[in-house]
Order: C-alpha cells, then structure tokens, then sequence
C-alpha cells in the first residue's frame, strides 16, 4: 500500500464517570450535553487520551478503567465513528475546573433524572444503557 493510501483516523474517546449515582457530562460550546472526552493524540494509549481530555476539559485526574460500552455513528460530514466509552473514577473531593474554550457547562447529573437533559443524539442511546 503506498503512503498516500493510509487511512488517516480521528479516534475520540469518552468518559463514563459516575460517583453517588450522579454521572459527569459536559456542555460543549453552542451545543448540548454529552460524555466527557476527545480526541487521541499520536502516540498516546486510548486511556492515556481519556485521563489527559478529562484534566484538559474539567480539570480532574482520573482513573481510567475497562471500556463499559462504545458506539458508532455518522456525523454531519459523512465521516462514521467508533467511540469507546471508558469507566473513569474521579476523586470526589476534586473540583471540576473548566476549559472555556471546549466547555460551557460541567456537572453532576443523577442518573435517574437523565431523561430531562438534553443529551447529543449520538451518545443518548450510550448514556441510557449504562444509566439502566
């Protein structure tokens, strides 16, 4: 295969963090509410990606633990996507500090109330399997 023939991939990966039955979630800049996370850089370990976003993202160390469910989907270019969803453990004690940039919006959110929020299309059906 020639050079100019490698797929070039964009691998985001997200963060299930939950502590006291509430499930972290971020707001993205003009958008909605969804799975903390981004985008691996070359060279990292999908967990070492995950651990670097969160504190880039809300300023927390995490834990980074066995991927608990993924997802695939299509975006607005036409690009399809394969996202691993990984339990992350957080220190309560640790103050989510955001990156205003990326983020608008940072918090706690009790899994039995997720219906309410409004979460992007492409990780609802994620977030309602693992909120059960």
């Amino acid at each position: 295969m020639k050079d100019e023939e490698h797929l070039i991939v964009d691998v985001p990966v997200k963060a299930w963090a939950v502590r006291d039955g509430r499930v972290l979630l971020v707001q993205e800049i003009g958008g909605r509410w969804t799975l903390p996370g981004g985008r691996m850089n070359v060279g990292e370990t999908p967990q070492e990606a995950l651990a670097r976003e969160m504190m880039e993202e809300v300023g927390v160390n995490v834990v980074v633990g066995a991927i608990v469910d993924c997802v695939v989907f299509a975006s607005a270019s036409g690009r399809s996507h394969f996202v691993p969803v990984f339990l992350a453990t957080v220190d309560p004690a640790q103050a989510l500090v955001l990156e205003e940039a990326e983020i608008a919006a940072a918090g706690w959110f009790d899994l039995k109330s997720l219906g309410e929020v409004e979460i992007r299309h492409e990780y609802l059906a994620i977030v309602k399997r693992l909120a059960g």
